[in-house]
């Protein structure tokens, strides 16, 4: 059950809940249901990498009868589902408020339920600024939930600290990358960095990093700066952008196209407030890039061991620094080898995820 999945809309959204289905479905028959916000009521069938999605639209609204109205739509598809290849399990991405009503319809199946936990939302003060009933549910799921996964130690700890965590298994996210595309930074004629991020500036600041790269082309003026992402601030920052000169702002692109840009960079850029993962930063250590964050939280815990490059804090002028020292070092050393992603592979993850599940499914 998730609220994010790659639609016409945005192919790149909750492509990582794609990709922990795909994972499981090596070892566990899976069927995902995607809902969302539409026109009007709507259910449809399709199938993604060999496996069963429906799509449940809701009508946007809100009240007593809104809520009512998505909570039968949501039971109806579950029985119907059930009816048809019961469910052992029921898999959450992200702890919502809509997300009671589908774990209302398990405890009256008896059916255990886990939640995979993404949101950076549980690392600051968003998720305290929700209405008390809204934090009440999400405290109420973690204690029905039979397991919660959040994805890195570091997101484990900021739950802890509100009193979310549960029963907890760590569980990373499916990484993947083409290894036709390692090699491919020289492709580009100057030296180029890189950012791909969702375009919400109050979390992946790239306004900053913008300037930053401006201060840093006073020294290396033919280098270049190439982003990749939509969001919120597009069109602010598209803007923007607009105004530094060898800063090429490229849109959203699919998966491919992003992997495929960002295997032209030479460093990439995480200049985030906070991360509670961070794919792309192991997506280009495995490509052999330079690579730069921020002290964000989860890419210090996953690039232990590697040629990341840790910022010591926040600030531009460490930014732009960084900048100049990734550049230097590409002149005497050329760029660092790329890691392995055995551990983040389809197979080791579907293999962590069915042992999750023969857990909270056994009986006594």
């Amino acid at each position: 059950m998730t609220p994010w999945f790659p639609n016409p809309g945005d192919v790149q959204n909750g492509l990582f809940v794609q990709k922990q289905a795909q994972a499981a479905a090596k070892e566990q028959e899976v069927t995902i249901c995607y809902y969302s916000s539409g026109t009007q009521f709507s259910k449809k069938e399709t199938t993604v990498e060999g496996m069963p999605v429906i799509v449940l639209e809701f009508p946007m609204g809100s009240g007593i009868s809104h809520q009512l109205s998505k909570r039968k739509h949501l039971r109806k598809c579950l029985n119907q589902l059930h009816q048809e290849r019961p469910i052992d399990c029921l898999h959450g991405q992200q702890l919502t408020a809509d997300a009671l009503w589908f774990q209302q319809w398990a405890d009256k199946k008896n059916i255990p339920t886990v939640y995979s936990i993404h949101w950076s939302g549980f690392t600051d003060s968003r998720f305290e600024q929700w209405p008390w009933i809204k934090k009440a549910i999400i405290k109420q799921l973690v204690k029905k939930a039979s397991r919660i996964l959040p994805v890195s130690a570091f997101l484990a700890g900021e739950l802890k600290k509100r009193e979310l965590l549960g029963n907890a298994t760590i569980l990373p996210n499916v990484v993947e990358v083409d290894p036709a595309l390692i090699g491919n930074q020289d492709k580009y004629a100057n030296f180029t960095f890189c950012m791909v991020a969702d375009l919400d500036d109050s979390i992946k600041r790239i306004t900053q990093a913008a300037q930053a790269f401006a201060v840093y082309s006073r020294t290396y003026p033919k280098d270049q700066f190439n982003i990749v992402g939509g969001g919120p601030d597009q069109e602010r920052l598209t803007e923007y952008i607009g105004k530094f000169e060898r800063i090429n702002f490229l849109g959203r692109k699919s998966q491919p196209k992003a992997m495929e840009e960002l295997s032209r960079c030479h460093v990439t850029l995480i200049n985030s407030q906070v991360e509670t993962f961070s794919i792309v930063a192991l997506e280009s250590l495995a490509l052999g890039n330079t690579t730069i964050i921020t002290p964000c939280g989860g890419p210090q815990e996953t690039t232990v061991n590697t040629h990341t490059m840790v910022l010591k804090d926040f600030e531009r002028p460490t930014l732009t620094e960084a900048m100049k020292e990734a550049r230097k070092s590409y002149e005497i050393k050329g760029l660092p080898k790329p890691i392995e992603l055995k551990a983040y592979s389809l197979e080791t993850i579907g293999k962590s995820l069915s042992k999750v599940y023969n857990e909270v499914t056994t009986r006594e």
